[in-house]
């Protein structure tokens, strides 16, 4: 996931992950999502991802995500455990981040 990715959600509950608008075919793997609460809950194999749901709209989803990007995580970021609880990862966890999904108009 990452700037201008496009998330399509499907009435049946699966969800595809394409790199961008030009991308034709999805980057995921099999994963399903559903609603729970106030929570959106995004399943791929063994593993569930939470998202706190901010605001849904017709035209929008706003989420919340406590998941730290795996690029934080690369051998150039990370020289010492230390490292481990920089400050852009202490951010994350104790805040998140703020993922704005808006609907697209004229696509498929």
């Amino acid at each position: 996931m990452g700037l201008n990715s496009i998330f399509e959600f499907d009435e049946y509950g699966i969800l595809k992950v394409y790199e961008n608008d030009k991308t034709k075919r999805n980057c995921n793997d099999y994963q399903k999502f559903w609603i729970e609460g106030n929570e959106l809950i995004a399943f791929e194999y063994d593993v569930g991802f939470q998202y706190e749901i901010l605001q849904l709209t017709s035209d929008s989803l706003i989420i919340k995500s406590k998941i730290v990007p795996a690029y934080l995580f690369k051998e150039e970021n990370i020289k010492t455990t230390k490292d481990l609880e920089g400050d852009d990862i202490k951010f994350i966890r104790e805040n998140g981040i703020i993922i704005t999904l808006e609907k697209q108009k004229n696509v498929g």
